[in-house]
C-alpha cells in the first residue's frame, strides 16, 4: 500500500465517521435546511447568518408582558421579563 493511499483512506474514514458528524457545541443541534424550515427568511437572516433587523421595525419593541423571554430558533428561555428594559 502506498502512503498516498492509506493517508487518503484514513482521511475519508474520519470525515464519514459518526462520531464527527454528530458532533455539536450546542444543546441544539440542526442542519441549515432544518433551521430554514423552522424560520421564516427574516428570522433564519437575523439569527443565523447574522444579519440585524431594520431599526423600529420589530413589533417586540412594545412588549411589556411579564414571562420568560424564549429564543425563536430553539425555543430555550433567554431572559426574564424582569430584565427587560
Amino acid at each position: 500500500m502506498r502512503r498516498r493511499t492509506f493517508i487518503l483512506g484514513t482521511v475519508a474514514a474520519i470525515a464519514v465517521s459518526p462520531v464527527a458528524a454528530e458532533t455539536c457545541e450546542f444543546e441544539i443541534c440542526l442542519t441549515e435546511g432544518e433551521w430554514r424550515s423552522r424560520l421564516s427568511a427574516n428570522e433564519y437572516l437575523v439569527l443565523r447568518e447574522e444579519e440585524t433587523e431594520r431599526p423600529f421595525t420589530s413589533p417586540l419593541n412594545d412588549e411589556k408582558r411579564v414571562g420568560l423571554y424564549q429564543c425563536r430558533g430553539c425555543e430555550l428561555p433567554l431572559y426574564s421579563s424582569e430584565a427587560k428594559y
